[in-house]
């Protein structure tokens, strides 16, 4: 548990005392979500709070994905430079521990930072029309998106040594995600085989599941609720976890 508590703490700290990694996670989410609303033309001023739940939505993610792709993996990296990881190996220290400890600072961090772009989304006129009973699966569909990103963020950190290079290769691949997921581009103007990547994907599609409870499908584009779906998203989100905590402990914890 000590270990745990300690690779928690050190994560925490790293985000909050970065002023870079606090302004690419939480402030450029903010400054879109005051622009990207003036950037729509003719659209009827009944639509306008729905736009700005979903814009509020889709930061949510962008968030979510600097943390875990672009800001984790450059504190992997800056850690592996340092040689930490080489310290490391020559003590009693179990790295799934280690690993969990980085997961939940992760988590951690996003949700307090969700919690405030929710808070100003809502300031700025964001509606949603979600139930209580959708609660649970929203948290459920954020934790996915989480543990895809840090995952994600562990397989760049694992192949990728300099801390700068890391965190811009996971900016460019959460730009990526967030432009061809039908995040950025409305789902219905994207070309069918975009269209598939954005159902396929974990991150786009469990965002396109939160829209859709909390929106409704005219926004989203599509109904994503469907059975194989679910089972792609879930399962490729363990999955991207899975690879990155293997290759995060192969290449950075044991070969470094």
């Amino acid at each position: 548990m000590d270990q745990i508590l300690a690779s928690l703490n050190k994560t925490i700290k790293e985000y909050t005392r970065n002023r870079l990694s606090i302004i690419s996670t939480l402030g450029i989410p903010l400054f879109f979500m005051i622009i990207l609303p003036n950037t729509i033309l003719d659209i009827p001023d009944e639509f306008i709070p729905q736009i700005k739940g979903f814009i509020t939505i889709t930061m949510i993610t962008l968030l979510i994905m600097s943390a875990g792709q672009a800001n984790l993996a450059g504190f992997v990296a800056a850690d592996r430079a340092r040689g930490l990881y080489r310290k490391m190996s020559s003590m009693p220290v179990i790295f799934w521990k280690e690993t969990l400890g980085r997961v939940l600072a992760v988590l951690i961090f996003s949700c307090f930072c969700t919690l405030g772009i929710l808070l100003f989304g809502i300031s700025l006129g964001a509606e949603f029309h979600g139930k209580m009973t959708d609660l649970i699966p929203i948290i459920g569909f954020l934790i996915l998106i989480g543990l895809s990103s840090v995952g994600t963020g562990l397989i760049i950190a694992s192949f990728v040594k300099n801390e700068s290079i890391a965190t811009h290769i996971g900016v460019g691949v959460s730009l990526v995600i967030f432009f061809l997921g039908g995040m950025a581009i409305p789902f219905s103007d994207l070309p069918e085989s975009i269209q598939l990547f954005a159902k396929l994907h974990p991150v786009s599609s469990a965002t396109a599941s939160i829209g859709y409870l909390l929106i409704g499908e005219e926004m989203v584009g599509y109904n994503p609720f469907n059975f194989l779906q679910m089972i792609i998203t879930i399962s490729l989100s363990f999955l991207l976890f899975i690879i990155g905590k293997y290759v995060y402990t192969e290449y950075c914890c044991k070969r470094c």
